[in-house]
């Protein structure tokens, strides 16, 4: 059903993305005091966290492997501070290490935090099996997330934007390349040709920790079931899915190509 391109060449590849693994230290994570949690599904799938936060003092100082620049979009000194490539198993540790270095700082409607997954790694019929099983979840994201997050113009769901109607003759077709897509949808795959990640875009911004690092367990927990899945059983899934009225159109797009 898929292309053959994904068999033969990852995405990293095909944009011409080197490997990010190359890009840091392999024990970057241990060697700066972070800590490993155990309860991480995919430890050692790489992430980026970006973390949008208003009202911080002048000058933050960066814990290891974190940066930080200012946002017009945000009020009161507002910064957004984002990891360099990192391991999800130390999310927890690295997560807590920044929000210990801006105490004061508050997390209005306004701020969110996006989380980049590393799909440089992955081939064409894995990436396809991800965005088809996020598809599927796509409501329970948004539940989980709260916050009427789903009715947020900067993280818009794919079942209220038309680009999942125009998605499904490029991915049969292995044509990735050729795939557009808009910034500010929940799930943005945008940041691929660039960075060779997908951005979640869904949380709003919080120092809730626990609820942080479940969301990001639950993000690579589906890049694992993606790349561990033979994609004949995913797209049994997608089919019976795809049964929904809602989603008839997206169905018309795959039996025409």
């Amino acid at each position: 059903m898929i292309g053959k391109l994904g068999k033969r060449m990852n995405i990293g590849k095909l944009f011409g993305i080197r490997d990010p693994f190359s890009e840091r230290s392999p024990n970057a994570e241990v060697d700066n005091g972070y800590t490993l949690d155990p309860t991480c599904p995919f430890p050692e799938c790489l992430i980026g966290i970006e973390l949008e936060a208003e009202n911080t003092q002048d000058r933050v100082h960066n814990p290891p492997l974190w940066m930080q620049h200012t946002d017009g979009s945000l009020r009161n000194n507002g910064r957004e501070f984002v990891t360099l490539p990192v391991k999800a198993g130390y999310a927890r540790s690295i997560f807590k290490r920044m929000l210990d270095a801006i105490p004061d700082a508050d997390f209005s409607a306004r701020a969110g935090i996006h989380i980049h997954l590393n799909v440089t790694d992955m081939d064409h019929e894995q990436l396809s099996t991800l965005l088809f099983t996020y598809i599927i979840f796509e409501d329970a994201f948004y539940q989980l997330a709260g916050n009427d997050r789903d009715k947020s113009v900067f993280c818009v769901p794919l079942r209220e934007s038309n680009i999942a109607l125009h998605i499904g003759p490029k991915i049969v077709k292995s044509n990735w390349k050729s795939l557009s897509w808009l910034k500010y949808t929940g799930l943005n795959l945008r940041p691929v040709r660039e960075l060779g990640t997908v951005e979640f875009r869904h949380l709003r911004a919080t120092n809730d920790i626990e609820f942080v690092v479940s969301w990001i367990n639950l993000i690579v927990a589906m890049k694992k079931y993606a790349m561990d899945t033979e994609p004949a059983v995913s797209w049994n899934w997608v089919w019976a899915f795809l049964a929904q009225p809602r989603w008839e159109a997206m169905k018309i797009t795959f039996r025409g190509n």
